[in-house]
């Protein structure tokens, strides 16, 4: 029992330091965000626990960006194809030109809620940032 006891202490307490540790990968991206890491003291759980929320919400505004700049720019190719059809002149194009520039619109609308989270989440970032300088 003993035995067992003192494993799973051992255990926690070396995911505990691991979770602490950052990767080359994590502070290159906590300096381009103007975190001088080598001036906070990364050891320390409270600091570290802030510097992965950070990263956490620093991954969150890219993803969103990234999906909300793919799907405008599949509305806005959508509308540029919609207009081409449209002034083509024949009325079985202006139909389809018509039918696509509504989807295409659609489309461009469904990707406002991903800048919107974006802005959010660089908003919460910077707040979070301010907080540890």
């Amino acid at each position: 029992m003993k035995l067992l006891l003192s494993v799973l202490l051992v255990t926690s307490i070396t995911f505990t330091v691991q979770a602490q540790r950052f990767t080359e990968a994590d502070l290159f991206q906590l300096n381009q965000l103007g975190l001088a890491t080598t001036q906070l003291n990364i050891a320390d759980e409270r600091i570290a626990l802030s510097l992965n929320e950070i990263l956490k919400r620093n991954h969150r505004h890219q993803n969103s960006k990234r999906a909300g700049t793919v799907i405008s720019l599949l509305g806005a190719g959508m509308l540029v194809v919609a207009a081409t059809q449209v002034y083509s002149g024949n009325y079985d194009q202006l139909n389809k030109g018509l039918v696509l520039g509504f989807a295409g619109a659609g489309v461009c609308i469904i990707s406002i809620p991903f800048h919107v989270g974006a802005y959010g989440a660089r908003r919460k970032r910077d707040q979070l940032i301010n907080k540890l300088q």
